[in-house]
């Protein structure tokens, strides 16, 4: 390498604190897709019905959340939609 590459080149550290949360971000993301895989196999041909009854059961239990903390004045925040 040439005197102008080394100038112009990253430094390749890591600390300890990103190394951590790399290591825990690749473990709980390898977690989520095995839990796909098991629900997957379990389910069989009717895995997609079983995510989209998921979402439906979230996107219900996200609805009735937002009521209530629409409703107690209190707990409103600047922003929220209610």
């Amino acid at each position: 390498m040439s005197q102008s590459e080394d100038e112009t080149s990253l430094a390749r550290v890591i600390s300890l604190p990103l190394l951590v949360l790399y290591g825990l971000g690749v473990t709980i993301g390898a977690g989520i897709y095995v839990l796909v895989g098991q629900t997957a196999a379990q389910t069989g041909i009717y895995a997609p019905m079983s995510f989209i009854f998921a979402a439906l059961v979230m996107a219900l239990q996200r609805r009735k959340l937002c009521r209530t903390q629409c409703s107690v004045p209190a707990k409103r925040r600047r922003g929220d939609l209610c």
